[in-house]
């Protein structure tokens, strides 16, 4: 009655050091996520960022982010100015921790645009070409220093499927990132009049994780 699809049969892969990389193996988009997530401004081809992942508006969002955490892990302990803040991690009982760690990981994400932006103006790439230039199919594996067959297949493997997922985890802990900035403020305060205060800051908060993610990838 109902016909079982007929299954592909797997075909067998093989890699000559001394070939590009065969199609199956290929990352063609290899190289620019870089780019399109605001590290350098370095372009391999035409691809095309999001305005939120500029690094000038990256390391504009950070400075908010370092600022107002700063000022959290100063300030006295003081509800209604937390709210005016949006101090989450007043309201997770953890304001001097949290907001420190905040001024640490947003400060370090700010030096490392700056250092970036720095390898951009000399005509620096700042990360190792030899494997994106390997995996786009530009050279061969053994102008790469890989001779062995299995270790080639296999590194290109792991590298697709992390290439892939890259994205969509960022993506993740972006949305992560602002429940957790602002879902606490919300519910501790339980005053819909203050919505329109500290909404704004949970976003800010939330972009500001969201964008220091891609720093330390």
């Amino acid at each position: 009655m109902f016909k079982r699809k007929a299954k592909k049969p797997k075909v067998k892969i093989t890699v000559s050091p001394d070939y590009p990389l065969p199609p199956e193996l290929r990352q063609d988009n290899c190289g620019t996520h870089p780019y399109v997530r605001g590290l350098t401004s370095h372009r391999w081809a035409d691809e095309r960022r999001h305005r939120l992942h500029h690094p000038n508006m990256m390391f504009a969002t950070l400075f908010i982010c370092f600022c107002r955490d700063t000022y959290g892990f100063l300030m006295p302990l003081d509800k209604q100015l937390a709210t005016y803040i949006g101090d989450y991690p007043y309201f997770l009982n953890v304001k001097a921790q949290l907001n420190l760690g905040v001024v640490a990981y947003s400060g370090m994400a700010m030096l490392t645009l700056i250092y970036y932006r720095y390898l951009y103006h000399i005509k620096r790439y700042p990360f190792p070409e030899a494997p994106i230039r390997l995996m786009a199919g530009a050279v061969t594996p053994r102008s790469v220093g890989l001779i062995d067959e299995a270790v080639i297949i296999e590194m290109c493997k792991s590298a697709k499927f992390w290439f892939h997922h890259t994205k969509r985890n960022t993506n993740i802990v972006g949305l992560a990132a602002f429940v957790i900035c602002f879902a606490p403020v919300h519910f501790g305060t339980g005053d819909w009049t203050l919505f329109p205060i500290y909404f704004p800051w949970g976003f800010i908060n939330g972009i500001g994780a969201y964008e220091t993610d891609p720093a330390y990838d």
